[in-house]
């Protein structure tokens, strides 16, 4: 078997099973179809940061998980130190094209882990100091 991505951190397949998202080597997301079966992946870039360098992250992307009514991902990045808050963040993305629709950056604590409730309006997100409920039912996709 040749191996799809280097260092992936988590892995999400969509609802529909035709593709899964990885967060892998530091700061990235890469989202990959099954239905080719190849490691041409195509990355997920931020753009709201100098620097981003195609990163979908400032710090290493945690993990990701699928909306479980298709269309979006959620992703976490977090590392330790106080100087380092800028790189816990929690970021949404739209799958079509891969573009940002929402992130809220600056957490105070590194964030580990997050998961879609099944309505696809919740996030619990898991962090160093706890869990947090997020709330994304105000949210609005631009693309919709």
């Amino acid at each position: 078997l040749q191996p799809l991505m280097a260092q992936p951190h988590a892995i999400s397949v969509s609802p529909g099973g035709g593709s899964f998202v990885s967060a892998c080597n530091g700061e990235n997301l890469v989202l990959f179809s099954l239905a080719l079966g190849t490691g041409a992946g195509e990355r997920f870039q931020a753009t709201d940061f100098p620097n981003a360098r195609g990163a979908a992250h400032r710090g290493v992307a945690r993990s990701v998980d699928h909306d479980p009514r298709g269309g979006r991902v959620v992703s976490v990045s977090g590392d330790d130190g106080s100087s380092n808050l800028e790189r816990n963040e929690i970021r949404l993305w739209r799958t079509s094209d891969r573009l940002g629709l929402w992130s809220a950056q600056n957490r105070p604590k590194r964030l580990d882990s997050v998961v879609f409730d099944a309505t696809g309006t919740q996030l619990l997100v898991g962090t160093s100091g706890g869990a947090e409920l997020w709330d994304l039912s105000a949210l609005e996709d631009p693309g919709e």
